[in-house]
């Protein structure tokens, strides 16, 4: 018979009940399995002993002597205090009652002790590195109970190691953990009726499945690894990108001004959270979950998969966009991709139209793979002809076209005085031209189908640009042409949407050409927040659910709107100080 029995604490919790069915299920080699908590017991299932234990208690001890535990699962901890509960209880709970944990383990010989921890250990701090792997320190901040108190968790584990090596660890990380079922405090903000967030971060969010978090400990259980891993899906999902996929607004807020309200809050006696909160939303850890794949040779459900389970557990499949045909430009990299990822998930079958053929494919591989439905269409968008037979191609298969994402896009960066006319004009044979080509291809079917047209502009597309003459004039371009065409089909039941990003992390500015057509190689400039392709995407996706005519993303963007129309001669001079000296100009 195995000598190997398994002692879990907090077993009457989220994850610790899902860990206990797991087990019972799955035995293994497995002798005994204890389950321990304060609360009672969900369900007793057959073969598990429960036992009502305090992680504080010296009985602890006890428990393991009598079942000759080896392997003990410590799950135990507040995530979520209830109101008023005391920072001593919860201390005492979550740094003493490990404290205990391992006093008993090492006086009774464990052999493994298995712990989650959290990726709050590493902290909410505004020098983060932008993704954590697990060689980061842990920097838990004091204000934040829960990640103070698993940051002294780890330090007292990482002295245990150096003083007990005979007592073999396992800590996990994980970031915010969903599945069906999952409450919190992370998914009480998703449950509001509007999503509150800050105007200058993105907050990011890394969620892990619970089932991913649970099959991790299981091998964990049954296996000998030891280590220390992230426990995260890979990406993240911002609260903008959040918002949409609810379908709710998002509300932006000055970080002053979310901190005065959160006081507010507390000096009423609405809340136990302090401005310190603000921290919480502008500094969240991303955390990287490259050693848990390579090295403990298990790979979770992405962040967006695991969101999207508790989605749908939680509010049905409320796919906006189901079975609706999407046609996307420049969908090799950047917006277009996550713009045909965003529609994707909304249940659209999406068509991806680039220059780029290995590109598409290898994001045509990637979708199919999360069962999506999908065709990769090679397209010069400066074709007129290879426009009509990808537009055609789409009819083909889907009977038609929906939504028409036109965002190929080519830069350059060069003084006008520097810039050959053949680099003006192919510029202006992408960017606008190539959008003209494929609306004249699908525009019957738009018209049957009431559909919509998007055209990804630029905050360039209404506002000067120096150095970027001819980009600056296609998108001025797109403007005058989509805006026009809009009169034109309004009554046909078809929308115009035009896009206008500022500041966006893509790739444009690394392939735009300089003045005699070679590639630039420019730096980008940035002024203000920078966003990602996929909180573009998903605004594009919110906008033409909404049937909107124009979007201008970000504060940077709506500032240069409105100073471009009422002050031009200051826009200019801004323009000039914040561009400027990239051409010699300042």
């Amino acid at each position: 018979m195995s000598s190997r029995a398994v002692l879990v604490t907090g077993a009457s919790g989220y994850v610790g009940h899902k860990l206990i069915e797991a087990l019972a299920k799955d035995r293994g080699e497995l002798r005994a399995i204890v389950a321990t908590d304060v609360r009672p017991p969900r369900e007793r299932l057959p073969g598990v002993v429960y036992l009502t234990l305090d992680v504080r208690e010296a009985a602890l001890a006890d428990a393991l002597a009598t079942h000759e535990i080896d392997t003990v699962v410590h799950l135990a901890t507040i995530v979520t205090p209830t109101r008023g509960m005391p920072r001593d209880v919860q201390y005492e709970v979550d740094v003493l009652g490990t404290d205990n944990v391992l006093r008993a383990c090492v006086a009774e010989g464990v052999r493994r002790l298995i712990v989650t921890s959290s990726g709050a250990a590493y902290g909410y701090h505004a020098d983060n590195a932008a993704v954590l792997d697990e060689d980061q320190p842990l920097r838990g901040n004091e204000e934040f109970a829960y990640s103070h108190h698993k940051r002294l968790v780890e330090e007292m584990l990482a002295r245990y190691r150096a003083r007990h090596p005979e007592l073999g660890q396992l800590v996990f990380r994980p970031g915010t953990i969903l599945g069906v079922g999952a409450k919190n405090q992370i998914t009480a903000i998703f449950e509001r009726p509007a999503i509150t967030g800050l105007r200058d971060a993105e907050t990011p969010f890394v969620f892990v499945l619970d089932d991913d978090v649970v099959a991790c400990l299981v091998r964990g259980v049954h296996g000998d690894a030891t280590g220390i891993y992230n426990l995260a899906g890979d990406g993240v999902m911002t609260l903008r990108e959040i918002a949409a996929r609810l379908h709710k607004p998002f509300l932006p807020l000055p970080s002053g001004g979310l901190r005065f309200v959160i006081a507010q809050l507390r000096r009423g006696g609405l809340t136990d959270y302090g401005p310190e909160q603000v921290a919480f939303l502008a500094h969240r850890p991303v955390l990287s979950g490259e050693r848990l794949k390579a090295d403990f040779g298990y790979t979770p459900k992405t962040s967006r998969e695991a969101f999207e389970v508790w989605c749908r557990s939680r509010f049905g499949d409320e796919r906006r966009y189901r079975d609706q045909a999407v046609v996307v430009t420049g969908a090799a990299g950047g917006i277009g991709l996550a713009t045909a990822w965003a529609f994707a998930r909304e249940g659209a079958r999406v068509a991806l139209l680039d220059v780029d053929a290995a590109g598409l494919e290898e994001a045509r591989r990637s979708m199919v793979r999360d069962g999506h439905e999908v065709l990769a269409l090679p397209c010069d968008v400066r074709d007129a002809a290879a426009c009509a037979a990808a537009v055609e191609a789409v009819v083909r298969a889907w009977g038609g076209v929906d939504v028409l994402v036109n965002n190929a896009g080519l830069s350059h960066r060069s003084l006008l005085a520097d810039t050959d006319a053949s680099v003006l004009r192919r510029v202006m044979d992408v960017n606008f031209f190539g959008a003209v080509h494929c609306t004249q291809a699908a525009l019957a079917s738009l018209s049957s189908r009431r559909g919509t047209i998007v055209a990804v502009s630029s905050v360039a597309g209404f506002a000067p640009l120096v150095g970027r003459t001819g980009y600056a004039a296609s998108k001025h371009a797109l403007h005058g042409f989509f805006d026009s065409l809009r009169t034109e089909v309004g009554g046909l039941g078809v929308n115009v949407l035009l896009v206008c990003p500022s500041y966006v992390d893509t790739a444009i500015d690394a392939h735009a050409l300089a003045g005699d057509g070679s590639t630039a190689n420019a730096k980008k400039v940035v002024v203000g927040r920078v966003d990602t392709p996929a909180s573009v995407a998903a605004a594009i996706v919110d906008a033409v659910t909404r049937r909107r005519h124009r979007l201008v993303l970000s504060s940077v963007g709506k500032s240069a709107w409105w100073l471009s129309r009422l002050l031009p001669d200051v826009y200019e001079r801004v323009m000039l100080g914040k561009q400027g000296p990239e051409f010699g100009l300042g």
